[in-house]
């Protein structure tokens, strides 16, 4: 992760610029790096055979909450065809 934010210049670089720039580089540095983490992190666990965890957890709740949301974006856009089919005509 250090090495990825020092070749990208987003880590141990200095920066000039207006507040909003500094934070918007800091906020761009901040996710690479908690993007990074989190890929090494899952690549460690699926190298380790993804054994009963917290992160096999994670991604239950991700499918489980993608699931729903699907679910919930299918239901807008039935309910949006049907209140559009009503206004027409």
């Amino acid at each position: 992760m250090a090495a990825v934010l020092a070749t990208t210049g987003l880590g141990w670089t200095a920066v000039d610029g207006t507040p909003a720039a500094l934070a918007k580089h800091m906020a761009v540095a901040s996710g690479t790096g908690a993007a990074l983490y989190a890929a090494v992190l899952f690549a460690a666990w699926f190298l380790s055979g993804r054994p009963r965890g917290a992160e096999a957890d994670l991604l239950e709740l991700l499918r489980r909450s993608g699931g729903s949301l699907h679910h919930m974006l299918q239901r807008r856009k039935l309910m949006r065809a049907a209140l559009s089919d009503g206004h027409s005509g």
